[in-house]
């Protein structure tokens, strides 16, 4: 259900004050308690509790009603997205976190909103107003463009057949994709403008952005940090020449035929 649909405003989250709104709403629409079968809600104590849950309360109005557990992701029709810790110096757990919130972001700003409604959290609304803001949103989408390279990159260095034949067309690949970048935006980032549209048609907080702040945001973050990216490959990587040239040791590389092989290596 989006967020423009009809809503009932409540005055707390007691389990009481949820059933009389759902009474009051089935009232207003001429629909009996009675024909009331089923709730399904995202499983807290508040609804489902066995003594004072909302499901509870109207069982004892409709002995025949039955209680039932969805998952507010499903509802949503996101992704089940597992929790993921960004390690600092990382480039794999940084990408699973940034697309991870990317999935599902119009579900955590609902639940941060959520959270600072109903209970008061200083900090969600906080975080609610910081994910909203244009530079945030397009950090973020860039990013999902960004670090799928470097994680493909670590994932290829950590493979145990990988040598160091290997080691200089990954990195030399893999910053020549980051700087496409700079020429061809990601398909990503290239959404952030309709993303920011649909967000706006639901009633979420965000403003839309005008060509200045697009073309601020790249001057100032997303052209730096691309240089940033290429900069950081290069030092972590200095001796590219040098770690091909040990592809010599791989006994792969030695020539199966005898007389190929006695020859190998002279100049």
């Amino acid at each position: 259900m989006g967020r423009d649909s009809t809503h009932i405003e409540l005055f707390d989250g007691k389990a009481a004050t949820i059933k009389s709104a759902i009474v009051q709403t089935l009232e207003d629409i001429d629909v009996p308690l009675e024909k009331m079968c089923a709730l399904g809600s995202d499983g807290a104590s508040v609804m489902l509790g066995r003594k004072g849950g909302v499901a509870a309360l109207l069982k004892e109005s409709v002995p025949t009603f039955i209680q039932t557990t969805v998952l507010p992701i499903e509802i949503l029709q996101e992704p089940v997205i597992k929790i993921t810790e960004a390690k600092d110096v990382r480039w794999l757990s940084h990408d699973k976190v940034v697309q991870s919130i990317r999935r599902c972001f119009s579900s955590i700003i609902t639940s941060l909103e959520r959270e600072a409604k109903e209970r008061g959290d200083a900090q969600a609304l906080g975080l609610a107003a910081f994910v909203q803001k244009f530079d945030f949103i397009a950090t973020l989408y860039m990013m999902c463009d960004l670090l799928p390279p470097l994680s493909q990159l670590s994932k290829a260095l950590k493979r145990k057949d990988a040598d160091y034949t290997v080691v200089r067309p990954l990195v030399t690949g893999t910053i020549k994709t980051i700087q496409s970048f700079k020429e061809r935006h990601g398909e990503n980032y290239a959404s952030v403008r309709k993303l920011i549209d649909d967000l706006i048609k639901e009633n979420f907080k965000v403003k839309s952005p005008t060509e200045e702040k697009f073309d601020k945001f790249e001057r100032q973050v997303y052209f730096p940090y691309i240089d940033h990216l290429v900069e950081n490959l290069e030092k972590r990587f200095p001796d590219l020449p040098l770690l091909e040239s040990f592809s010599v040791f791989d006994p792969n590389s030695v020539p199966e035929d005898p007389e190929e092989a006695e020859g190998y290596g002279r100049e």
